[in-house]
């Protein structure tokens, strides 16, 4: 029976300990236990910054992320590789996605200053809705994403967008029909002190 008092006594300990203020120097810390990713989130001098570790094959794997919107891919760099993406349209509509519902752009990525892909990139508000990160219960909007090289149908991610935080929290492959393929939720989030 103790049990079961302490219980939302933990809750009430574990909601006040999640982060409520909008990534920014200090780094927030996302975490996923069963197929290991940790992502950690700041903005830096250079825009946005996503530190990624990943378990691969037994291996991890360390990737960072650039961008200038969380919501945006940005610069990928691993293995002293880097391949950078630029987009045609300006970015002040993002923060207002929920508002003008779509924002769209061509983009092209590149490496070592040589042309890889052209193509559009598109950002849909869908709805909001809220969701968990352990403890942590956080309202988001559900935006689809699209990058469509020049040619082909690009793949179209579903990502769970929180504007308390100003970052993803959550992000789904899904089909053209709509199906889910795969996905990436976090376990656990952290203000890293």
């Amino acid at each position: 029976m103790a049990f079961f008092l302490a219980l939302p006594a933990a809750q009430a300990h574990a909601a006040s300990s999640c982060p409520v203020e909008p990534v920014s120097v200090t780094p927030v810390e996302l975490t996923r236990m069963d197929s290991y990713i940790r992502n950690t989130q700041s903005w830096g001098p250079s825009g946005f910054v996503t530190t990624s570790l990943s378990e691969r094959s037994g291996k991890r794997v360390t990737t960072t992320y650039l961008t200038q919107h969380p919501m945006l891919p940005g610069s990928l760099s691993r293995d002293g590789m880097r391949i950078d993406l630029s987009y045609d349209s300006p970015l002040e509509d993002i923060p207002r996605l929920k508002t003008i519902k779509r924002w769209r752009s061509g983009y092209t990525a590149s490496m070592d200053g040589e042309v890889l892909e052209r193509g559009t990139f598109e950002l849909r508000y869908k709805h909001s809705t809220s969701i968990y990160v352990g403890a942590c219960r956080y309202i988001v909007w559900v935006v689809q994403q699209q990058m469509s090289p020049e040619g082909r149908p690009g793949d179209i991610f579903e990502q769970h967008f929180s504007p308390e935080l100003s970052t993803i929290i959550g992000t789904m492959k899904k089909s053209a029909e709509g199906k889910r393929l795969s996905g990436v939720f976090f376990d656990q989030i952290r203000v890293v002190e």
